[in-house]
């Protein structure tokens, strides 16, 4: 693949990445080296992938937290009264 089509490989990782696609992307095959005036904006692209890599991340955490609260048994104080009452006897 030309030298000239590396643009168009980041351009679509750019939009992949501001749409959250979650599809699997290989880089196509026979792609020349990167261009050293692309630099800037690869290094650019893999920050901000990082970036929503940890943000996922986060948001994964705090439901992992989230759930083991909703998992873990209530306990009642003693102090707090009965939990029913009786309207019926």
């Amino acid at each position: 693949m030309p030298e000239n089509e590396w643009p168009a490989v980041l351009d679509d990782l750019e939009r992949r990445l501001a749409v959250g696609a979650r599809e699997d992307w290989a880089p196509p095959t026979g792609l020349a080296p990167l261009p050293v005036e692309l630099g800037p904006r690869a290094r650019a692209l893999v920050a901000a992938q990082l970036a929503a890599i940890a943000g996922v991340e986060e948001q994964l955490q705090r439901l992992r937290d989230e759930l083991a609260t909703l998992r873990r048994p209530q306990s009642r104080r003693p102090d707090e009264g009965p939990a029913y009452i009786d309207t019926v006897a």
